[in-house]
């Protein structure tokens, strides 16, 4: 009975009276939290499909007396806002010289924007792309597909949003995408 009771008593013991069995003691730089935790906030978490599904039906349909042009962005790198920023100025400019507005999808990975913009993942760009093709007029109309971000060694476009993982996007993923949409007019900037 002694035994089993020191069997049973020796792993409490070893256990500090400040450890928590909820959480790790915080040892993070300040703001760490309001910076990597951006997304992995409940109420984050939850909005991403909203965000997503929102910019998606808000898409204008095609206007059959003309060619219309949709425009994606993509903002692939979270730890820097400079692609945000690229994001937001291109998508400015096509609606104002290109008569994008309403016809436009801006996908961001941004620490201070998860609330704001859809993320920029493998997932989201499919369909963005897939709507935007049953949207369009896929004969006359004109996808710009616009994408901002890091590349990698083996050509991989990065999309990065720590602490999730995203699917790589390369080349190959990017036609496939596009070809399923049988989008026939496409304009790509990396």
């Amino acid at each position: 009975m002694a035994g089993s009771i020191a069997v049973l008593a020796l792993p409490l013991a070893t256990v500090q009276p400040f450890d928590s069995l909820w959480t790790a003691p915080s040892d993070r730089e300040e703001g760490y939290d309001a910076k990597y935790d951006a997304l992995i906030r409940e109420d984050a978490f939850y909005q991403q499909p909203k965000l997503l599904e929102r910019a998606l039906d808000s898409l204008a349909p095609q206007n059959p007396d003309a060619t219309d042009v949709y425009f994606i962005a993509v903002g692939g790198d979270a730890e820097q806002g400079v692609f945000l920023r690229e994001v937001k100025s291109v998508e400015s400019l096509m609606g104002q010289r290109f008569g994008a507005t309403g016809r436009s999808v801006a996908l961001v990975n941004n620490y201070h924007a998860a609330m704001d913009y859809p993320v920029a993942s493998v997932t989201a760009l499919d369909r963005s792309i897939q709507r935007v093709g049953e949207r369009m007029d896929r004969d006359n109309d004109i996808l710009f597909l616009f994408l901002t971000s890091h590349g990698s060694r083996n050509y991989d476009f990065v999309l990065d949003f720590w602490p999730l993982k995203f699917k790589p996007l390369n080349p190959a993923v990017l036609r496939g995408m596009l070809d399923k949409a049988a989008i026939r007019w496409r304009v790509i900037v990396v």
